[in-house]
């Protein structure tokens, strides 16, 4: 189905349809590791949509950061000995310099005109598998 959550069909369409396949290339990238997702601010909307549709799909992923239990529950905040484990991969607004991006969905639709002082427009976001094989490796914090 195509409904945002398969045992309600009368819940409406999924609202990013990327974001299939961005789960299921993560997951072939990830060896059967867990994904260990590290983003910029202007990404937790595909971060949480990303780990719904992995959720759905059996794919195992979670957040790096425990920051960001403001956005979500603490089962999906990673232990340390998932990030050690895991496969990390960053959800950013622009790739870093020499990543691989995996994906980069469609840009926001146009919405009501921006007042001055809202702060910047978030671009397109791409992921990228990060170069280190832990978080801690790559030296990186994310917000």
């Amino acid at each position: 189905t195509n409904s945002s959550d398969p045992a309600v069909l009368g819940s409406g369409p999924d609202t990013d349809p990327a974001l299939p396949g961005v789960v299921s290339a993560l997951a072939a990238r990830s060896g059967g590791r867990m994904i260990v997702l590290r983003f910029d601010h202007y990404s937790w909307p595909d971060i949480t949509g990303f780990l719904v549709q992995a959720e759905r799909t059996g794919v195992r992923a979670c957040v790096a950061n425990p920051a960001w239990t403001v956005v979500v529950t603490t089962q999906f905040i990673c232990t340390s000995a998932e990030i050690t484990a895991g496969r990390v991969f960053w959800f950013t607004h622009t790739a870093p310099r020499g990543s691989t991006g995996a994906a980069r969905p469609a840009a926001p639709k146009p919405g009501p005109a921006r007042r001055t002082g809202d702060g910047p427009v978030p671009s397109p976001r791409t992921v990228s598998a990060d170069k280190g094989t832990s978080a801690k490796e790559s030296g990186e914090a994310d917000s």
